[in-house]
């Protein structure tokens, strides 16, 4: 059986993780202890870059156009969106240590900032205000999750 199409607009539940908040006035110790750990990728038009299944790492969108899919094989449905500029993906994946639920094909030549999970894992240790940070990103964007299907329920 195909899977069937399903672009949505908005987000999935919740807002993308953004870069800029994440990592805005960082100290200027976490600051070059990021830049230590991150590389840049440039990546051809239709190439996948995160696969489905796969292990997580970060991957930030710093150019170019990208879709974000999610297969949902209960109901044989492929939910697509456009991935923002600065949008962090992989992040709860690499936080939970769980393989990626989702798809990033590139739609045009894209720059993508990358960071491997164990790296990613040892710099929210060795910095707690951006640990910090992402557990404040990820509480906001349960709560909004929550929000959003309390709101289609009831």
């Amino acid at each position: 059986m195909a899977f069937q199409d399903f672009e949505i607009q908005g987000h999935f539940l919740g807002d993308p993780f953004s870069a800029e908040i994440l990592f805005r006035d960082l100290s200027p110790n976490a600051r070059q202890s990021l830049s230590a750990i991150t590389s840049i990728r440039r990546i051809p038009e239709q190439h996948r870059i995160i696969k489905e299944g796969r292990e997580p790492d970060i991957h930030v969108l710093i150019e170019g156009k990208a879709d974000i899919i999610i297969f949902n094989r209960l109901n044989d449905r492929k939910i697509r969106r456009k991935a923002q500029k600065n949008e962090i993906i992989g992040l709860t994946e690499t936080i939970a240590g769980q393989p990626f639920r989702l798809t990033v094909r590139t739609l045009t030549p894209c720059r993508f900032e990358f960071i491997e999970k164990a790296d990613f894992n040892r710099f929210l240790e060795d910095h707690p205000e951006v640990c910090f940070r992402v557990l404040k990103l990820l509480g906001w964007n349960l709560n909004k999750s929550f929000q959003t299907f309390a709101s289609m329920i009831f």
